[in-house]
């Protein structure tokens, strides 16, 4: 704890300070060392005086002892005594000239020592000029302020006090000051440095630390390693504290994510999280906006509608369907912005924001028409607004149909600005002093590969200027080759863009390019993923043996190993601020080995004899994940692959002479324990936003875990030379489909597809015969071949309806809408929206039935 003065302030919470020594302390202490050194100044010289005095003096005494000297040899007894007294005085002159040196010899010393103090203490600065982050997001600091000493000891770092209540200013009872050691006397230093270690324990300030399990406004908080330089003692109580509270502006815990690094100050109850350890984030002032619908599935035509409800809100006979008001109805937008510690809630509101949007400077947020999810290849997945299967009957309507890009950018709930042109990207940017809007417009609903950059200038305030138009800074086309999936994501500071587009080629892309926008040197496009990249290898091994005599034998072997490397494929490239990130799909590696053998033999006209067996192993290394570049986990798959495979079957068909009548003898056993996917190890991504760690993912896959075993063969009626018998199966086989929505990495919901059959038996009636593995020609060979990266991947899903997750002051908010039509009508739609806060906002907030259809439609920010 001590005390700084800002010298600048260097934006975003970061300053330069001027640290303010106790040099009150210091000048007291020269001081005194000054008043002493004049003392010794006059002292010492009239020591050394006495010391000479005092040796002049025993100089004399031996002097008169020698001219006594030949006194004596002429009469010993009458001089003996005289000289045996001046050798007494002698003696004691001696005596005092140590006394006397060593009196001189003490004050020369403190002398000398003093001097060196006081060279040491004038060399001692009144301040320390640093850099240091303010604990919260203040920009406009000025004077002396309170500075937390990391770990309770100067040299360890510090943070400027929190700012937003005006406690930043410096607080002697709180602050302190740091007293620089040189200041204090031996027995102080030593007491201090001896209880130091005991004090920073026991009666602790402040530590670093970094939060997890955040609940609202309270955290877990795991400390630093803290070690006293006094010893190298452990500092800290314990490594981790639950239910820590969090005190931070005028949002508390909204301003925080798991895995924050914070500065925790230590009160009389307990910890207590104050602020960032660096690049303190403002509370922002994002709202929640979105219409209430109620979605309905129309049968026989499949088709996906939905009823919004908007104003009025009551008329003359009181409250209509309250709280959502009139189905159909105009300006329903609601809206929820949280601050402290509560929903403030609106609607009937128009809708002024669209399905894309931009993060800017202080929350700033723009937005305009678009797909809700942040990738969506309508190249390859079709335009969204048209039939979900060939010759769906019925007038197509659709929730998909306002996604086309359209004119507008909007901003706090207005539109901004109009263009001649389809937005597909905007942000605020500076230029010198001057602020301009500027987007990407397009003349497609969903190709932003190509197009123009125009910009317009905004006054101070963010709006247009009276007499502002649309300038193109440059136009591209880079057409040729790619096909957008994406609109262009601006940095926050808005100079640059990236946009990923694929191939031109049908279907699922082949080619993933990276498209980056930079307004002063325009469009370049970079390679991410080529599905002719090479990921492993395959090697198969083939026997085949044929001999006729002595018996007709024929052996098929095939042999097969696979190895595939883990590896990364994107998925999109998004802006988070002013750092690129790239989302991938990051799958593991894999490996596989089979055998398969038959044998047939039969020799003259005896029995008919076959057999067939097969093996077969594999593993996956991990679960699929969807990853960003930058380490962060946003989805996983919720299946490893694996197999565990053997089956053994063998046949013998005999022929009565006599008769002709045909029997059989045989069995056939098989075990199998294996989950396997129709999309191997890939991850489908059905909705995703990587600024707000959001993700849907779509899998399907089957877990299986049975024996079969048969009975005993018989000849087929209509054909005795088939053998048929029954096969049983017992164990479950269960066939998942389901949606998983994943928040910070974590999952939040599974939402099922279609319901798991849970049977753990059946018996069917089936050819006995032995199989055959596919074999070629009568040679045996071996061939080795590359596997490529040749998924089916799609970038997004038609089956998507509306899929969007956000943060806002704090609070989590999605949604989801999925359908997958089947002209058997064979799949139900599943929905579901959640907003922090609320145990089930559609029957707490909007008092409706869930089951019902109720979700919150068109979610998104402003």
């Amino acid at each position: 704890m001590s005390r700084g003065e800002i010298v600048s302030s260097e934006g975003a919470g970061l300053y330069r300070v001027r640290l303010k020594y106790a040099v009150e302390r210091v000048l007291a202490e020269l001081e005194r060392v000054n008043k002493r050194i004049a003392e010794l100044a006059v002292l010492i010289p009239e020591k050394k005086l006495e010391v000479l005095q005092a040796e002049e003096k025993a100089d004399d005494l031996r002097r008169d002892i020698d001219l006594l000297i030949d006194d004596y040899r002429q009469a010993p007894d009458q001089y003996a005594g005289q000289i045996s007294d001046i050798q007494v005085e002698l003696a004691k002159q001696t005596a005092a000239i140590g006394r006397l040196r060593y009196q001189r010899d003490v004050l020369i010393a403190e002398n000398l020592s003093l001097l060196k103090r006081r060279n040491l203490l004038e060399a001692v600065p009144e301040s320390k000029t640093v850099d240091a982050w303010c604990a919260d997001f203040t920009e406009e600091l000025s004077g002396d302020v309170g500075l937390a000493d990391l770990n309770d000891e100067g040299g360890r770092g510090v943070i400027i006090q929190p700012g937003f209540s005006g406690d930043a200013g410096y607080d002697a009872p709180r602050d302190g000051s740091l007293f620089p050691d040189i200041a204090q006397s031996a027995p102080q230093l030593y007491f201090n440095l001896a209880i130091l270690p005991g004090v920073q324990k026991w009666r602790p300030g402040y530590r670093l630390g970094t939060i997890s399990d955040l609940n609202g406004d309270a955290c877990t908080v795991t400390l630093d390693d803290a070690f006293s330089s006094a010893q190298n003692l452990d500092i800290n109580q314990q490594a981790v504290y639950q239910s820590v509270p969090i005190q931070y502006m005028d949002c508390n815990g909204a301003a925080f994510e798991d895995g924050d690094r914070v500065l925790v100050r230590f009160t009389d109850s307990g910890p207590l999280v104050i602020g960032f350890e660096r690049e303190p984030v403002q509370c922002s002032d994002l709202s929640l906006v979105f219409w209430v619908a109620r979605y309905e599935l129309e049968l026989p035509e499949q088709l996906s509608t939905a009823t919004l409800f908007g104003q009025p809100y009551e008329d003359e006979n009181g409250e209509i369907n309250p709280p959502i008001g009139t189905a159909n109805g105009p300006e329903g937008v609601w809206q929820l912005n949280y601050r402290s510690g509560e929903f403030n809630i609106e609607k009937g509101l128009q809708q002024n924001y669209g399905y894309r949007n931009w993060i800017g400077e202080k929350g700033a947020v723009l937005s305009w028409s678009g797909p809700p999810t942040r990738v969506y290849d309508a190249f390859g997945l079709g335009d969204p607004a048209t039939e979900d299967f060939a010759g769906q009957p019925g007038a197509f309507e659709h929730w998909r149909q306002d996604w086309a890009a359209d004119q507008y950018v909007y901003f706090n709930g207005n539109v901004l600005w109009a263009f001649n042109g389809s937005v597909h990207g905007a942000a605020f940017y500076k230029s010198g002093a001057q602020q301009f809007l500027i987007a990407v417009l397009s003349q497609f609903d969903y190709r932003a590969e190509v197009g123009s950059v125009v910009r317009v200038e905004l006054d101070e305030f963010m709006r247009p200027l009276e007499d502002a138009v649309a300038e193109e800074l440059f136009s591209f086309d880079l057409s040729s080759t790619t096909r957008s999936m994406t609109d262009w994501y601006f940095s926050r500071s808005g100079d640059r863009a990236v946009c990923t587009a694929r191939d031109i080629g049908f279907g699922s892309p082949a080619k993933v390019f990276r498209l980056d926008l930079d307004i002063n040197s325009g469009v370049s496009s970079s390679e991410l993923w080529d599905r002719e990249t090479p990921i492993g290898s395959s090697t198969k091994r083939y026997v085949n043996v044929d001999e006729s005599f002595p018996s007709n034998y024929k052996r098929r072997v095939v042999d097969d190993t696979l190895s595939i490397t883990s590896r990364f494929r994107p998925v999109y490239v998004e802006y988070i601020g002013d750092d690129v990130v790239q989302v991938n799909q990051k799958l593991p590696s894999y490996s596989r080995s089979s055998v398969a053998e038959s044998e047939e033999d039969q020799v003259g006209t005896g029995p008919y004899e076959k057999t067939y067996t097969r093996s077969e192993s594999s593993s996956a290394s991990s679960a699929a994940q969807i990853v960003t570049d930058q380490g962060k986990t946003l989805a996983t798959a919720p299946f490893v692959r694996y197999s565990s495979i053997s089956v053994n079957h063998q046949m013998s068909q005999f022929q009565e002479f006599n008769t002709g009548r045909v029997y059989y003898e045989g069995s056939r056993s098989e075990t199998v324990n294996q989950i396997f996917s129709v999309t191997s190890d890939e991850v489908q991504v059905v909705a995703i936003d990587a600024r707000f760690d959001f993700c849907v993912i779509w899998s399907s896959y089957t877990e299986s875990n049975y024996s079969v075993s048969s009975s005993e063969p018989v000849p087929d009626p209509n054909n005795q030379f088939i053998p048929i018998w029954d096969e049983t199966r017992s164990g479950p086989i269960r066939e998942i489909e389901k949606l998983s929505v994943f928040f910070g990495g974590q999952l939040d919901k599974e939402l099922p597809l279609v319901e798991p059959d849970d049977s753990t038996s059946s018996t069917v009636q089936t050819s006995a015969w032995p199989s055959t593995p596919q074999g070629f020609g009568t040679s045996s060979f071996t061939e080795t071949y590359a596997v490529l990266d040749d998924p089916e991947t799609f970038f997004g899903s038609r089956s998507l309806l509306w899929g969007a997750g956000y943060k806002a002051n704090g609070k989590k908010a999605w949604s989801i809408v999925y359908h997958q039509p089947l002209e058997d009508g064979s799949r139900e739609p599943v929905w579901f929206s959640q907003i922090d806060g609320y145990g089930d906002v559609i029957s707490d907030l909007l008092e409706q039935d869930p089951a019902e259809g109720f979700v919150l439609d068109r979610l998104s920010i402003q």
